[in-house]
């Protein structure tokens, strides 16, 4: 997320790892946020992730959930989507 915010001149990124972070910071509600989950490491992350299904497994997104999806599965193919993000701006 930080390396395509940084291609992408006055925008804000948020993937699943900082969302609840950015939720607590800049929510305007009245509600509690104390709710809201946040994790420190990718390890955290990908263990609670597991805990919440079933199998084990990560249930994936399917492809009616947003306009765009793209699957990063090996850290070198972070620059190839960047490319691809930057190019439907």
């Amino acid at each position: 997320a930080k390396a395509l915010e940084k291609e992408l001149l006055n925008s804000v990124v948020i993937d699943q790892d900082n969302h609840a972070e950015f939720l607590n910071t800049y929510s305007e509600s009245m509600r509690s946020t104390s709710i809201l989950r946040t994790a420190i490491t990718f390890d955290e992350v990908l263990s609670r992730q597991q805990a919440e299904t079933n199998t084990g497994d990560i249930i994936a997104p399917s492809e009616d959930e947003a306009d765009h999806l793209f699957v990063i599965k090996m850290p070198n193919e972070v620059p190839f989507v960047i490319r691809e993000i930057v190019g439907f701006v």
